[in-house]
C-alpha cells in the first residue's frame, strides 16, 4: 500500500502544545516525508522549539509568516493553502513522492500507529478521499469524546488522497469551515468521505475553544448560516446542545447564526456546497 505523505499545521502561540505533538508525530510507526508546521506570527516560544525539532529531523520544516491577531475565519484556510503550497514546491524541488496529504492541529496528541491505520483503510478503499479518527478533548479534567457525523472528518487530523485533493482544487478559502466545505466537494466529486471509529486522537482542549468557547461557538453558528444550513437545522443543533447541557455552546452557536441571518451576510458562493448543507436533515 502507498503510505508517502505530508502534514501541515497551522499553529498560533502554541508553546503548551507543540512539543507533545512533534514528539507524537516523530513516534509514528508511519513517518511523514514532510511535515511543514506553518508559524502564523507567534509571539511566545512557538517558532524555538520547532526549530529546535528542525535541526533533530530534516523532514520537519518551519513557515513563518507576519505577526497578526488570532483569526479563525477566512484567515486559517489562507494560512493552510500558503502551507500546502510550500509544500508541494518543496516536494517537487526534492522529488518527494506525496500520496496523501494531512491537516493536523497544533494542540493535538497522536497515538504512534494513527497514521498506519488510517493509511490501511485507504488501502482498502480505493474511492476513500478524505479520512480521521476520533477525537477525545479534555476540560476541567474530564475526558469528552468529540462526535462528528460519519461523513465529517475533522481538519483538526483528517488526511486526504492526493487525487482527491487535486480533484476538489485543494482547500477552499471559506469562512471558518473550510474542512466541513472540502469534505462536501469531495462527496459530490463522487469520494467516500469517513470518519472511523475505532481510531482516536487526543486534543489538549475542546473543539472550538481556542479563542475561548463562546467566540468558538459564536463562529461556528456564523459558519453554519455561511455554508447554507437552513434556520430549522441551527434550531435543532441549539436544542440538542441544550439538552447536552451545553447552554454556553448552544445560546453561543444560536447567537452567531442568527446574526448572520439578521445581517443578510452572503453565504458560500460554490452552490454545490450550500445546497449540500442545505439539504440537510439530522443532526450530528
Amino acid at each position: 500500500m502507498k503510505t508517502d505523505y505530508i502534514i501541515i499545521t497551522p499553529c498560533k502561540n502554541e508553546e503548551k502544545n507543540i512539543e507533545k505533538l512533534i514528539c507524537s508525530v516523530t513516534r509514528q510507526i508511519i513517518k511523514p516525508k514532510l511535515w511543514v508546521i506553518v508559524n502564523d506570527g507567534s509571539t511566545d516560544k512557538t517558532e524555538n522549539i520547532v526549530k529546535f525539532y528542525q535541526k533533530k529531523y530534516n523532514w520537519i520544516k518551519i513557515m513563518n509568516l507576519k505577526r497578526g491577531k488570532r483569526d479563525l475565519t477566512y484567515h486559517i484556510s489562507e494560512v493552510i493553502r500558503k502551507g500546502f503550497k510550500y509544500a508541494f514546491h518543496y516536494c517537487m524541488k526534492n522529488k518527494i513522492n506525496c500520496s496523501f496529504v494531512a491537516n493536523l492541529d497544533a494542540d493535538i496528541i497522536l497515538p504512534k500507529e494513527y497514521y498506519q491505520a488510517l493509511l490501511f483503510n485507504f488501502a482498502k478503499d480505493s474511492k476513500l478521499g478524505i479520512a480521521s479518527g476520533n477525537i477525545v478533548s479534555f476540560h476541567k479534567g474530564k475526558s469528552i469524546h468529540e462526535t462528528y457525523r460519519k461523513d465529517s472528518p475533522p481538519g483538526a487530523i483528517r488526511l486526504i488522497r492526493k487525487s482527491c485533493y487535486d480533484d476538489i482544487n485543494g482547500i477552499p478559502l471559506t469562512y471558518s469551515s473550510w474542512d466541513a466545505a472540502s469534505n462536501a466537494k469531495a462527496v459530490i466529486k463522487g469520494w467516500n468521505v469517513e470518519v472511523i471509529n475505532n481510531i482516536f486522537a487526543t486534543q489538549e482542549r475542546v473543539t472550538s475553544s481556542a479563542d475561548g468557547i463562546w467566540n468558538g461557538w459564536f463562529t461556528k453558528g456564523e459558519s453554519y448560516y455561511y455554508l447554507g444550513y437552513r434556520i430549522l437545522f441551527a434550531c435543532a443543533k441549539t436544542v440538542s446542545l441544550f439538552f447536552k447541557f451545553q447552554i454556553i455552546q448552544g445560546t453561543a452557536f444560536f447567537v452567531g447564526y442568527a446574526g448572520f441571518v439578521f445581517s443578510k451576510k452572503h453565504k458560500i458562493a460554490d452552490l454545490e456546497v450550500r445546497n449540500y448543507f442545505g439539504s440537510r436533515s439530522i443532526l450530528r
